[in-house]
């Protein structure tokens, strides 16, 4: 094959899989977003709750932030920890003591039983599922799309 043509296969693998991150990424915060009011995020906030200290709600809240923006800075495609953080972060934000942890748990709690009421009049099935389908969905599509992305710039 020719010097241009592995190039030009190369930039478009390169786009495909820029392409896949970025639904990855979508994916994780719709699923995140709808897993806050489900048993998944109880148990994030569950286990967030148990600690003595108020503090690490909060900077938990801002590391997930900060990981986030610095690993789409860096290359422009959010890899896995930008997907962790889209995951986790309303949850983490519900476990905040005060209005910021009231809000996302209320506005969470509303998107949740919106989807539900939309989704129990189309197939009869609950946004739980959703949310649970949407994580695992990102998870392995982020598995994929960061595997993929070290191959292509090895290669």
């Amino acid at each position: 094959m020719a010097k241009g043509a592995k190039s030009a296969v190369r930039a478009v693998k390169q786009k495909g899989i820029t392409g896949l991150a970025w639904c990855s990424f979508a994916i994780a915060v719709v699923g995140g977003t709808l897993a806050t009011e489900t048993f998944l995020g109880r148990v994030v906030q569950g286990f967030l709750g148990l600690w003595p200290w108020e503090w690490i709600p909060p900077v938990l809240l801002a590391v997930a932030v900060i990981g986030l923006g610095v690993d789409i800075f860096i290359d422009s495609v959010p890899n896995q920890m930008a997907i962790l953080s889209a995951l986790t972060m309303p949850s983490i934000a519900a476990s905040v003591t005060g209005r910021l942890g009231d809000e996302v748990s209320h506005w969470c709690g509303r998107l949740l039983a919106a989807i539900d009421g939309w989704l129990h009049a189309w197939v009869t099935d609950s946004a739980t599922g959703l949310a649970v389908a949407c994580i695992l969905g990102a998870l392995v599509m982020a598995r994929r799309v960061v595997r993929k992305s070290r191959a292509a710039g090895v290669a």
